[in-house]
């Protein structure tokens, strides 16, 4: 079964500061109804997650950079956040095995940002395939297993990169509003932006 972690919308204070902590880099989701909601118009076929239950999802992706995860790590653990998923790149897993294998023993969830960070929908399918089962083998060497969640490295996709997920056995997970948390206004109109919202936000 598929599925991804929520917090209860009580935490939202902890996740105002782990979102503080590391802006950039966080996704957390204000959820609706656990319905998976096609991302596009197609009446068939694989779909995308990007709404579910009226709670809070805390996400984080993480590609590249060596200094944030960590204290991320240990905001999480101060404030004893819950459930929390980490979309991590194969090339960052294979430089960070420590923090990876910190991640999993803390009890969060690993998702997968394919290997490289490249667009999805530039690729040919056979590249984006292996793009993934690269990712794939850098977590199975790293002893992470049962990866279920996949999403697409810069956030773009379309029914190619879904049937290759899916044909893979991954569910891809994404987002209805991209905050663009790396500009401070972003960062103080959060409040409102969280208030008027109701589906998947991105940070």
């Amino acid at each position: 079964m598929n599925f991804f972690y929520v917090m209860n919308a009580k935490s939202i204070k902890t996740a105002f500061v782990i979102v503080i902590a590391a802006f950039f880099t966080a996704w957390f989701f204000y959820m609706e109804n656990m319905v998976q909601i096609p991302a596009f118009s197609a009446k068939d076929g694989p779909k995308a997650i990007y709404k579910g239950e009226k709670d809070l999802a805390l996400t984080f992706n993480i590609g590249w950079g060596d200094e944030k995860a960590e204290p991320i790590l240990d905001v999480l653990k101060k404030e004893k956040a819950g459930a929390v998923t980490f979309f991590l790149s194969g090339s960052w897993a294979e430089r960070h095995p420590d923090l990876v294998s910190r991640m999993v023993k803390d009890g969060y969830e690993i998702g997968m940002l394919g290997y490289e960070y490249k667009d999805y929908t530039d690729l040919e399918d056979e590249k984006i395939r292996r793009d993934i089962l690269k990712a794939q083998e850098a977590f199975k060497k790293l002893n992470v297993k049962n990866i279920e969640l996949l999403r697409a490295p810069t956030g773009h996709f379309n029914q190619r990169t879904l049937k290759i997920a899916e044909r893979l056995g991954y569910t891809v997970v994404h987002w209805s509003l991209d905050t663009k948390d790396w500009t401070n206004p972003a960062l103080r109109s959060l409040p409102r932006m969280l208030q008027r919202q109701r589906r998947v936000i991105s940070f």
